[in-house]
C-alpha cells in the first residue's frame, strides 16, 4: 500500500524558489504540496484523538445514549469540540490550498510528483484501480527522479 510519509518528494526549501505571482501563491509547487500533506497529516492527527475521545466516552459513559445537555457535562466533551472546530479550520486551509495548487503550473519533477502524491492522498480512501494507477505512477516517477 501507498504511504505518501515514506515517499518524500516535496523537500521545501531545498527545491526551486520561482516566484510566479505574489503572496502564498509565489511559493514553488513542491513547498505548496508540503503544506497540503501537513494540513492533511494533521487533520488525520486530530481526527484519530477525537475518535479516541469518542470511544472512551462510549465505553464510560454510554455517550451514545446521551443527550446534548448530558453530554456537555463531561470533561472530555471541551477537548472533543476544540477538535472539531481546529479540524474545520484545517479542512478550510487544505481546501484552499488545494484550490490554489490546482491553479499553478508545476515546473518541474518534483512539482509534478508532489501533485500526483496530494492526489493520491485524496484518493487513498477509496483504494480503487483509479488509486492503485495513482499510487504507482507516484512510485514511478519518485524512482526515476531519485535516478537521475
Amino acid at each position: 500500500m501507498f504511504t505518501p510519509e515514506s515517499t518524500v518528494i516535496c523537500p521545501g526549501p531545498s527545491v526551486s524558489t520561482r516566484r510566479t505571482t505574489r503572496g502564498p501563491r509565489s511559493k514553488t509547487v513542491a513547498r505548496r504540496c508540503s503544506e497540503w500533506i501537513a494540513i492533511d497529516t494533521e487533520i488525520g492527527q486530530l481526527s484519530g484523538r477525537w475518535s479516541e475521545l469518542e470511544t472512551q466516552m462510549a465505553r464510560d459513559h454510554g455517550w451514545f445514549g446521551l443527550t446534548t445537555a448530558q453530554r456537555a457535562e463531561l470533561p472530555q466533551t471541551a477537548e472533543m469540540f476544540e477538535i472539531e472546530t481546529q479540524i474545520n479550520e484545517l479542512c478550510r486551509r487544505r481546501d484552499r490550498w488545494l484550490d490554489s495548487l490546482s491553479k499553478v503550473k508545476a515546473v518541474d519533477m518534483t512539482g509534478i510528483a508532489g501533485k500526483l502524491t496530494v492526489a493520491a492522498r485524496i484518493l487513498e480512501d477509496e483504494d480503487g484501480p483509479a488509486y492503485r494507477l495513482l499510487a504507482d505512477a507516484v512510485r514511478e516517477l519518485v524512482a526515476q527522479s531519485r535516478d537521475h
